[in-house]
């Protein structure tokens, strides 16, 4: 059988729609991700996915979402940001990209988020998102000590599962990766706990974890078939420049 072509190219915003829907499949039986639907049903993760994206696509000077495609379809994408430097966009890209972002797009996400407060959070949930934020916060401390610290960052990846296993992934690691090692820097990820396979078959280097149990902020809610959520674990990870 024949390897798909996989075309990468920079995500818009008109596709936006179609990127959040492969989150939430790509993360349909992740524990975390599911605890937080089922114990705060109205938070909508695609919808917060979908805030997440737009403020990605508008800050074009930080980082760029680029999406993988076969045969026209959008099968995967990942948003790679970069601390202490300037990438810039692929010159083949600006044109596309820019003229396809709405101006405003970084302030309508800024209403919409402030509009979620967490005082409506299940204490469970609002006590592990302080936690998960809490340790996010320091390990980005560790590794961009200051501004001048020049890095890359994987800061999200979300292929859908039917085609998982099939190098979409791999592209999508691999296009930031790419640029990393030109530059000579470092990249460092935070994987969810099913995603890191994925991540050291790249080549990532584990460098630390938070690891939970999920059942202590879950205010006793079980999963739809009874079973406890379990120990969930967050790694991070780092790879220094090819030489």
């Amino acid at each position: 059988m024949e390897k798909p072509v996989i075309t990468i190219s920079p995500a818009l915003p008109s596709e936006i729609p179609r990127l959040a829907s492969i989150f939430t499949a790509a993360f349909a039986t992740d524990a975390h991700t599911q605890l937080k639907a089922v114990a705060h049903p109205s938070h909508n993760q695609e919808r917060g996915m979908t805030e997440g994206l737009e403020y990605w696509i508008s800050s074009a000077k930080k980082c760029v979402v680029i999406k993988a495609t076969i045969d026209h379809d959008i099968v995967g994408w990942t948003t790679w940001g970069w601390h202490g430097f300037d990438l810039g966009l692929p010159e083949e890209w600006k044109a596309t990209y820019v003229q396809d972002t709405p101006p405003n797009a970084s302030v309508v996400i800024g209403e919409e988020k402030n509009a979620h407060s967490t005082d409506s959070q299940p204490a469970g949930i609002k006590r592990l998102k302080e936690i998960t934020n809490a340790d996010m916060e320091a390990w980005e401390n560790r590794f961009m000590p200051n501004q001048s610290t020049e890095c890359m960052i994987l800061a999200a990846i979300a292929v859908h599962p039917d085609w998982q296993g099939k190098g979409v992934g791999s592209r999508l690691i691999n296009w930031g990766l790419t640029k990393a090692h030109k530059r000579g820097v470092f990249t460092w990820v935070s994987s969810s706990d099913g995603g890191w396979g994925a991540f050291e078959k790249a080549g990532f280097e584990y460098v630390g974890e938070l690891r939970l149990d999920l059942d202590e902020f879950s205010d006793g809610i079980k999963r739809e078939d009874g079973r406890p959520w379990g120990e969930y674990v967050w790694r991070y990870g780092k790879i220094q420049p090819k030489q």
